[in-house]
């Protein structure tokens, strides 16, 4: 039902918060995590929870470091994307790497891709971070 639906939605924001503030202490003690220091597992953790946090203040700020940190090797690229792509949906702008869904409009839940400019372009920026094509949904 929506109330329930309603219910989960806030009880992840207040999740998804708390976990941010975590990290964000993190920071503040022991800078971001480089996965030679802390492995790719954790590392992979903690920029999930720059993706799923919805300040778009703390994502921008992530974003630049973890841009630096990939091209040191010490993060991964496809977390560069889902942030990027993360950030953008979060301003109502299209996405660059084809990383988010969101549930039709139709009412029918089904997932689809996130407006992006054209396919060719997301797969080439795709290409360059060392991630797969995506087809185009519309050829579905």
């Amino acid at each position: 039902t929506p109330t329930d639906r309603n219910e989960i939605l806030r009880k992840r924001e207040i999740r998804d918060s708390l976990n941010l503030q975590t990290i964000l202490k993190y920071i503040k003690l022991h800078g971001y995590p480089e996965i030679r220091l802390v492995g790719r597992r954790p590392a992979k953790a903690f920029w999930y929870v720059f993706i799923h946090c919805g300040d778009t203040i703390e994502m921008q700020k992530g974003l630049s470091v973890l841009k630096d940190l990939c091209r040191q090797g010490e993060a991964e690229w496809s977390h560069f994307a889902l942030l990027t792509d993360k950030l953008h949906v979060a301003k109502k702008e299209l996405q660059e790497y084809g990383t988010q869904y969101d549930l039709g409009p139709d009412g029918t839940g089904l997932m689809r891709l996130y407006p992006y400019d054209n396919i060719e372009a997301v797969n080439e920026r795709r290409k360059k971070l060392g991630m797969g094509p995506i087809g185009d949904p519309k050829d579905n």
